[in-house]
């Protein structure tokens, strides 16, 4: 992949992140209802649409709807699909030093779960953690196309024209 398509991923995940902040701060005045009734849902409603947060954080989630969606078309699913779950690590991060929550260890697992889990993708591919577009990725039959012939069978096996 490229270096635009890992810039627009990553901005497309942080701004995903930061509308899943944004709507945290503009729901917090919803809980002062203690009850969901027809009556609470109309002044909640009014609540959020008088919110600059709310419609902040909508703005957010399209802007890094287009950010992700124009980029993902080209990206191998396999690897930006797992850079997506880093917003979740970044939301927990800023929850923790902007809105005052706590880290329970059960959270932190969690995070060093994701953590671990995107760094096994990276290794996968024999790249450098968090520097995926230090090395390009080129498969067999690139390699073979460059060569000007065509491999056909399947992998290990010669193809009629032996390029394998």
């Amino acid at each position: 992949m490229s270096v635009i398509t890992w810039v627009l991923i990553l901005t497309g995940v942080g701004l995903n992140a930061a509308a899943q902040l944004l709507l945290k701060v503009a729901t917090k005045p919803l809980s002062q209802f203690s009850v969901f009734n027809a009556d609470t849902l109309h002044s909640s409603v009014l609540i959020l649409f008088k919110s600059l947060p709310f419609w902040t954080g909508m703005l957010c989630y399209a802007a890094s709807f287009v950010r992700v969606g124009r980029r993902a078309v080209k990206a191998p699913v396999s690897t930006a699909y797992p850079v997506l779950s880093l917003g979740y690590v970044g939301v927990a991060a800023v929850s923790v030093a902007w809105l005052g929550e706590t880290l329970t260890p059960a959270k932190v697992l969690g995070i060093a779960l994701i953590c671990a889990g995107r760094g096994l993708g990276i290794a996968e591919f024999g790249m450098k953690p968090f520097l995926p577009f230090t090395r390009p990725s080129i498969d067999e039959h690139s390699i073979a196309g460059r060569r000007g012939c065509f491999p056909v069978g399947p992998i290990g096996q010669r193809s009629q024209s032996g390029c394998l």
